[in-house]
């Protein structure tokens, strides 16, 4: 009796968390649309410092709701919130580098943001809840922050 319940559990639980991530992923598909609008008018180091308020602050808020439907809402805003971050920062290391180097560039920020996503699994076996990764998750974008306050406008001038 006890299996046959776990058993019915199971794919309930599979298609939230397969629910919760196709929000996720669709956030940062939104993200990269959105900045790419973005950046027509704000410039790509604002941006990216927009992007890092919010992802702490809807990060820290998708680990507290209760309500399922409000964490996959925050979710898919915190991933909004990433790509405006990661989005800006390939403009920028765009920007910072020239020629053939260009392209090799941004390759490898494109796989130090891969490599975080699949630090993920590992990060997540310290916490025991939802709460506690995203907060763990969020809070260290404070970092971020104020080395982005010791960065000039743009590295061209």
């Amino acid at each position: 009796e006890g299996k046959e319940s776990i058993g019915k559990e199971r794919p309930i639980k599979d298609i939230l968390v397969a629910t919760t991530q196709f929000f996720h992923l669709f956030g940062v598909l939104l993200g990269g649309i959105i900045t790419t609008k973005l950046l027509e008018t704000i410039s790509p180091r604002n941006t990216m410092l927009l992007g890092m308020y919010a992802q702490i602050l809807c990060g820290c808020i998708t680990g507290l709701v209760d309500v399922f439907e409000l964490h996959m809402m925050f979710r898919c805003l915190s991933a909004i919130c990433c790509g405006l971050m990661y989005t800006a920062g390939g403009v920028i290391m765009s920007d910072i580098t020239g020629g053939k180097h260009r392209t090799a560039t941004i390759c490898l920020f494109e796989q130090f943001w891969s490599v975080g996503v699949m630090l993920l699994p590992g990060i997540a076996s310290f916490w025991q809840s939802w709460s506690q990764l995203y907060l763990a998750i969020s809070l260290p974008t404070f970092i971020l922050i104020i080395l982005h306050s010791s960065k000039q406008e743009s590295f061209l001038q």
